[in-house]
């Protein structure tokens, strides 16, 4: 459960369902943070869905328990040179095509520390493109990952051919990969950033960094933060970005976690929080 739930005072929804959807998901999985109880903040419905046309078509069903695994069997493999792909076995079933999500990983880590929760994305029907990096904080093997995800979906030869939906994009990672993120997110193809507990207090760019990154996203941002987070430092890392970011902006609060609450059982386990802690007051 979340401490809190912020949304910037003044701002309205200016992001499609199936956006903050993806981005709900990513925050409610149980290898994440457990259920940030983000229903009915900042416009957001009970039971999120993953964009009325494809409900009206029938291909992705209803989402009520994000924590749950989804109804997609899942693979994985390498596409290109520097990009892991967590995605549903079967593409296309039954005539969909399937949302991205781009993932970056936190320092020294790879996709394989995260794959509990990519797979947990992949059997929601997203294709989750993590960049082969354990320095991801500039954003630019994420980018390449996307790149490489729109060739593919050109490509007859491909097995991504016509199956990926490129105009729903969005970007997320953690620590290192969560400033990868927002740097990520001044992409046009990236429409929404869910930055978990990004760590920007030491970036080479600084200025460049908070001054020109955060203000230059496309769109809006889901960013979450850990209560004990002794790494990460919500005061330090995340609030500049929430006071900074251009666009709409909702930030959680996950109580009790520690900074490698998102790495579940990979993470050191002197340095995990205790899940399921009570709601803080």
């Amino acid at each position: 459960m979340c401490s809190s739930v912020r949304e910037r005072e003044g701002e309205t929804m200016q992001a499609s369902q199936s956006l903050l959807s993806l981005f709900t998901i990513a925050a409610c999985s149980t290898a994440l943070m457990g259920c940030l109880e983000a229903a009915d903040q900042g416009g957001l419905d009970e039971e999120l869905e993953l964009g009325s046309a494809e409900q009206e078509a029938g291909t992705f069903p209803p989402v009520s328990d994000f924590a749950a695994t989804g109804p997609f069997s899942t693979t994985s493999g390498s596409l290109g040179l520097s990009c892991t792909v967590y995605r549903p076995s079967n593409l296309g079933q039954g005539g969909v095509t399937h949302p991205v999500i781009l993932w970056g990983n936190g320092t020294g880590s790879s996709p394989s520390t995260y794959a509990g929760l990519l797979r947990h994305l992949a059997s929601h029907g997203f294709i989750v493109a993590a960049a082969d990096t354990s320095n991801a904080g500039n954003g630019s093997e994420m980018i390449s990952c996307l790149n490489s995800l729109v060739s593919a979906n050109g490509s007859v030869l491909s097995p991504f051919y016509q199956k990926v939906d490129t105009a729903r994009v969005g970007a997320s990672g953690h620590s290192q990969g969560g400033a990868g993120t927002i740097m990520a997110g001044r992409d046009s193809r990236v429409t929404a950033t869910a930055p978990l507990q990004p760590y920007i207090g030491f970036i080479p760019f600084g200025g460049l960094f908070l001054d020109s990154s955060i203000r230059q996203q496309r769109g809006p941002m889901f960013l979450v933060s850990g209560s004990s987070d002794t790494i990460a430092v919500p005061t330090i890392n995340q609030l500049p970005v929430y006071n900074g970011v251009n666009q709409p902006v909702w930030w959680a609060t996950r109580s009790g976690a520690s900074h490698f609450e998102p790495v579940g059982s990979a993470a050191p386990s002197a340095a995990r929080s205790p899940r399921g802690s009570a709601l803080a007051s």
